[in-house]
């Protein structure tokens, strides 16, 4: 077999192979694979191959210098009775299992769309997919560092009585805050409670 060149193709990695018969052939490839024969083979260099053939197409997963060839020939129905064969969608390279539908450096590129993820185990980060020990949180800890989860616990969601009682005493606190100042210059107690309060009502309505 010869090799004639390498590409990357619309996130498939590609190689063309001059077959022992003489036809050229496509054959897939992973970018490792891919990076090694451009870096060690030129057009025309005779080439050693481990691919696979399954209904008409090849992916190559090893290759040689020694122009040693193993090639395996699979129909659909050997792929389904293996227990392993989980592949990105993208770059056909195999995956660990079927937790993701595409590897690494393609999700990178054109990541899969966020959907509720759980797992055999449990829920998982909605970032990344890590398992997480429980339902109180919807992220893991780096994903939740990196991007928080909005805290919808916040002032604009609690009921107008709240929201009124919380105003009172945050106009009362700085309100006797600043009017420690004038401990000892106003004598009157009622005086000073009257300027508080005037105060406090002041401050309340600009929340």
């Amino acid at each position: 077999m010869k090799y004639k060149f390498a590409l990357e193709k619309a996130g498939k990695y590609l190689m063309k192979i001059e077959m022992n018969d003489g036809d050229d052939k496509w054959m897939t490839t992973t970018k490792e694979v891919m990076t090694f024969v451009k870096a060690t083979f030129k057009e025309g260099d005779e080439i050693g191959l481990d691919y696979i053939e399954k209904n008409g197409q090849f992916h190559v997963s090893k290759v040689n210098k020694d122009g040693k060839v193993s090639s395996t020939k699979e129909s659909s129905e050997d792929t389904v009775s293996k227990s392993v064969g989980f592949t990105c969608e993208d770059c056909g390279k195999e995956l660990k299992d079927g937790k993701y539908k595409k590897c690494f450096l393609c999700n990178k590129k054109n990541p899969t769309k966020k959907t509720e993820k759980t797992s055999s185990k449990g829920l998982v980060c909605e970032d990344c997919g890590k398992e997480l020990k429980d339902d109180k949180y919807k992220k893991c800890y780096t994903c939740n560092k990196k991007n928080p989860v909005k805290n919808e616990n916040n002032y604009s969601t609690k009921s107008p009585e709240t929201q009124e009682s919380i105003k009172i005493q945050s106009a009362y606190k700085i309100s006797a805050i600043a009017l420690g100042a004038f401990t000892g210059q106003i004598a009157d107690l009622d005086t000073l409670k009257a300027q508080l309060t005037d105060l406090a009502e002041f401050l309340k309505e600009k929340f």
